[in-house]
């Protein structure tokens, strides 16, 4: 189907802070969507794994709220909340949450400075229960929320920055995507799992 173009409006009102110690950030905002575009999955097709379509009129309501702690010269933490109820505020399905949104994101992320060249963090990240991907009528249960743990160790030098990161630390099983095929009453779920504990190692050079 011809798609139509995506419109909308957000506002937001918020507040930044900054002192020796201490640096945070509280926003509030309500966004609204018109002809959403996203990607409906198609079963058991052998040219094409989804197709774009418009959503009715959706709405995001949320709060982002942050901040980070130099607890000394060497030392800092730092804590993430977001939160939203993603929802369509018109149509059939009115009221039901937007599929594969999480209400709840949450990370916590320590930062150590080892010496003047290397530097490290560790660091979780929660997401919370989704619904799945093409499930606006909100049949299906809703999937379960997660945590990962991850860690990065930098060198730098001059203009040469090597950065070695492990993410998933705890193997952690979860799915990158998910929806549900209903015929009639019965339906058959489909999953498509996340990548478990992986490493990368890059190497950046600044020329100026």
């Amino acid at each position: 189907k011809p798609l139509k173009p995506q419109t909308g409006y957000d506002n937001s009102l918020g507040i930044n802070w900054q002192t020796p110690k201490q640096s945070g950030l509280f926003k509030v905002y309500a966004l609204s969507l018109k002809n959403e575009i996203m990607s409906i999955p198609i079963p058991n097709s052998q040219t094409t794994f989804a197709q774009n379509q418009n959503y009715k009129p959706t709405e995001r309501l949320g709060l982002d709220l942050g901040n980070t702690w130099n607890i000394t010269s060497r030392f800092s933490t730092q804590l993430f909340y977001h939160y939203v109820d993603a929802h369509f505020s018109s149509g059939p399905d009115k009221g039901n949450r937007i599929p594969f949104v999480a209400n709840h994101q949450a990370a916590l992320t320590l930062f150590f400075k080892l010496n003047t060249h290397w530097n490290s963090e560790l660091g979780s990240t929660y997401t919370g229960k989704r619904s799945y991907a093409n499930d606006p009528e909100e049949r299906s249960p809703l999937l379960g929320g997660y945590t990962l743990i991850h860690f990065n160790l930098q060198y730098h030098w001059k203009r040469l920055t090597l950065n070695f990161r492990i993410n998933n630390i705890l193997n952690k099983h979860f799915s990158a995507y998910a929806f549900d095929v209903y015929q009639g009453q019965s339906a058959s779920s489909y999953y498509y799992p996340a990548p478990g504990i992986n490493a990368m190692l890059d190497l950046s050079l600044r020329l100026s």
